[in-house]
């Protein structure tokens, strides 16, 4: 009995990694993301040849390091955030410090 091909884990990984790419990962999240697209293309030649047990594998191995180059932009993303809030905060607190009425 051959093997069903693996469509399901084909779109899953093509949606993980065009998710991951929208975010516009940067550094580890890039090289991941990287990574992802290397496994799609090692799952697509395996799916091309019916090698769907390789195919399943590549396929989910990239959705894998999609999700994590998603999640890793995301953490960039949020620590820029407390970043920038964190500098606005201190230049606040300086502008109250200035104030006559503050001033001791």
């Amino acid at each position: 009995m051959a093997a069903e091909p693996p469509d399901a884990q084909m779109t899953s990984a093509s949606l993980a990694i065009s998710a991951a790419a929208r975010l516009e990962p940067q550094g580890l999240a890039a090289d991941l993301l990287t990574q992802a697209r290397q496994r799609y293309g090692l799952a697509s030649d395996a799916f091309g040849r019916k090698k769907y047990k390789d195919a399943i594998r590549f396929a989910d191995e990239a959705r894998a390091i999609a999700d994590q180059s998603a999640a890793r932009a995301r953490l960039t993303d949020a620590r820029a955030e407390v970043e920038e809030k964190q500098a606005r905060n201190a230049d606040l607190r300086r502008q109250l410090q200035m104030q006559p009425e503050n001033r001791q």
